[in-house]
């Protein structure tokens, strides 16, 4: 199962920030730590990773003593965004999926490190686990999320961007669930676009390219000062 969630702004446009910005109100991030505690693992694009560092874990909900802890995950194809924070990344035990030259590149480079006191440029709390690579360099992400299956057992995921990774798993049609938090804030040129231009797999044609995903029946509900608006997507592909 993947489920995303975006944030919704009153410019009419789904719009995401980095961290030292929320949009939400805190009843929104308490859901979002509850939806977080009912998954195996959290997932987000390398650029999210290395503008907001998040920790992707669940600090808020331990209600009844209900404290899962989902296991972060990102995907970086090169390794880049991971080598640029180093020792300084946040999530804790993290699955790094990368393609699998990265993967070559990086075991290559360990075994011509010499000197024992040299840090690896990724702390060793992290897991690469090798995918397979598209013709445009993007990471498979039906053999992203089997490889997840297979590896490390994680059956359901929360996938909160960045909007190129959104914008991904909603066009391959591996999404199960949608949970948009609309908030009353202005943000203008501050926010970014949490999607970008969304071309179904297997489209036969520019009309079926441009026509809107259908979506299921939505079910909304007020918390704090947000509305949170919940709907199923019809899944296309099996990973």
């Amino acid at each position: 199962i993947a489920m995303i969630k975006e944030k919704l702004d009153d410019d009419d446009d789904l719009k995401q920030t980095s961290s030292n910005f929320a949009i939400s109100c805190s009843e929104s991030l308490y859901l979002t730590h509850a939806l977080r505690s009912t998954h195996d693992a959290i997932l987000i694009g390398g650029n999210t990773l290395s503008i907001d560092n998040p920790r992707l874990n669940n600090r808020l909900w331990n209600l009844a003593g209900h404290d899962h802890q989902p296991r972060p995950v990102v995907l970086d194809t090169n390794l880049q965004n991971l080598k640029e924070l180093g020792q300084s990344l946040n999530a804790k035990n993290l699955i790094a999926c990368c393609s699998y030259e990265a993967a070559t590149r990086l075991n290559r480079d360990a075994a011509s490190t010499t000197n024992e006191n040299d840090l690896s440029p990724i702390p060793d709390s992290v897991t690469i686990l090798p995918c397979r690579s598209l013709e445009d360099g993007s990471l498979d992400l039906s053999h992203v999320l089997s490889q997840l299956h297979s590896v490390f057992g994680i059956r359901s995921i929360m996938v909160e961007g960045g909007a190129s990774v959104l914008t991904a798993f909603v066009r391959d049609g591996l999404v199960d669930y949608q949970c948009v938090t609309i908030s009353p804030k202005l943000l203008g040129n501050r926010g970014l676009d949490s999607f970008g231009k969304v071309i179904v797999q297997g489209s036969k044609n520019k009309e079926e390219e441009d026509a809107a995903i259908k979506i299921g029946p939505l079910r909304s509900f007020t918390l704090g000062e947000d509305c949170i608006v919940c709907s199923r997507l019809p899944r296309i592909n099996q990973y």
